[in-house]
């Protein structure tokens, strides 16, 4: 079995890695870029069982890894209001984002994904009232649009997606 697809890559320079939210050393042998959706359960299960095997060689710095939103709201409309907070974090601190982009996962489908509940799962260092009016706002829907347009101009369908260095990852769970 091949772990990466027949004609499954994409140009990394069209990505904008450096507008992304990313883990790691920009000089990385390794760029891994995932596309995820934070209502995904698969996005859940990569973050919690997978990234952890990633962290020591993010920290070594041997790997770089990207996160960008793919919003599946056909499936839950809930979808892109999870990312535009996600994306709000990110405008006021990338450090935590990170932090929120764990607490979305960790408490996925636990949360009613309202404007509320979203900024209550922020924590105390984001400031609460920027974060709502960013959510209310729409104030990062050109990010996920850019997110978003990216991933269909490179066939990216279903989350998660995992790319390596620019090859797309068939089987990430191996």
């Amino acid at each position: 079995v091949s772990l990466f697809t027949g004609g499954g890559s994409i140009d990394f320079d069209q990505l904008q890695l450096d507008e992304q939210p990313s883990l790691g050393s920009e000089d990385a042998e390794v760029t891994v870029v995932e596309f995820g959706d934070y209502l995904c359960p698969v996005c859940r299960e990569f973050e919690q069982d997978i990234k952890p095997e990633l962290d020591p060689l993010i920290e070594d710095g041997d790997v770089r890894f990207v996160y960008m939103d793919l919003n599946l709201d056909q499936f839950d409309p809930s979808s892109s209001q999870a990312s535009m907070a996600a994306q709000c974090v990110y405008s006021q601190d990338e450090d935590l984002f990170w932090d929120y982009h764990e607490s979305l996962y960790d408490n996925q489908n636990l949360i009613d994904y309202s404007k509320e509940s979203l900024v209550g799962l922020a924590g105390e260092e984001v400031d609460e009232e920027q974060l709502e009016a960013c959510i209310e706002g729409q104030e990062r829907s050109d990010a996920l649009e850019r997110d978003n347009s990216i991933a269909r101009q490179n066939g990216v369908s279903a989350t998660p997606t995992v790319f390596v260095n620019g090859d797309r990852i068939d089987n990430w769970r191996n």
